[in-house]
């Protein structure tokens, strides 16, 4: 059974006017997901992404910066050896991406839908 949530429905098609990214937060099984996934199909071209997802079960970690210029920083390094990350995004507001390192690059907010359909495959 799908209950309606009209309230958080329309702050995120509020959002989706004025932002080409918009991150749904909040416990599990809250109901993000679905939420997500019935808003994705009102907006043609759209991409629904989810950072928890196993692709090919290989261990692939987000971090979002509001930085013009982020750097690796010691947190980053750490959470790739401990959490066995093979590759680590950090996703932030600017034009460029660019690698820091062998596993972890910079990545423009706008390039998501990119990520999201190359790990799709």
């Amino acid at each position: 059974m799908v209950v309606a949530r009209p309230a958080p429905a329309a702050r995120v098609r509020e959002s989706f006017a004025v932002h080409p990214v918009v991150a749904l937060t909040g416990p599990r099984q809250c109901g993000k997901t679905t939420l997500a996934r019935s808003l994705a199909a009102d907006f043609p071209g759209s991409t629904y992404f989810d950072l928890e997802a196993a692709v090919d079960r290989r261990r692939l970690g987000f971090e979002c910066k509001r930085s013009d210029a982020p750097g690796v920083t010691r947190s980053m390094r750490v959470a790739c050896g401990d959490l066995g990350l093979e590759r680590l995004w950090i996703v932030y507001p600017g034009d460029e991406s660019y690698p820091l390192d062998d596993r972890i690059s910079v990545l423009p907010v706008a390039d998501i839908p990119g990520v999201a359909a190359m790990l799709g495959r």
